[in-house]
């Protein structure tokens, strides 16, 4: 290669360079004006409010699909919620004697 070549070379390469940091000197200033209008927290929060609301609207379109299954589930978690009262009432019900050998204090009856 000559020295002609070299140089042109080496001025397309500055060039080129310049050309790409001026991109970078633009898209900096862009992400301060950015950061000025609206700071990073607040994208942060704007950003989980959205993921709330598209996770809400899910859980919406997936409860109207599935009716069934949601009430059974609530069904059960009532019930297990309320197994001690519903455990009571279900032995008051079908009768107040202890069985397996107890007395009314809990000793043996012998």
């Amino acid at each position: 290669m000559s020295e002609s070549s070299d140089a042109a070379s080496l001025a397309e390469a500055r060039d080129l360079r310049e050309q790409a940091w001026a991109l970078v000197k633009h898209d900096i200033s862009g992400l301060r004006e950015g950061i000025g209008e609206r700071p990073i927290g607040r994208r942060i929060k704007d950003a989980a409010a959205e993921e709330v609301v598209e996770a809400i609207d899910t859980a919406r379109e997936v409860a109207s699909e599935h009716k069934a299954i949601v009430a059974g589930t609530m069904l059960a978690l009532a019930a297990w919620v309320l197994r001690g009262p519903i455990g009571s009432v279900l032995h008051g019900f079908f009768g107040g004697e202890e069985r397996g050998g107890h007395d009314e204090e809990g000793q043996d009856s012998d």
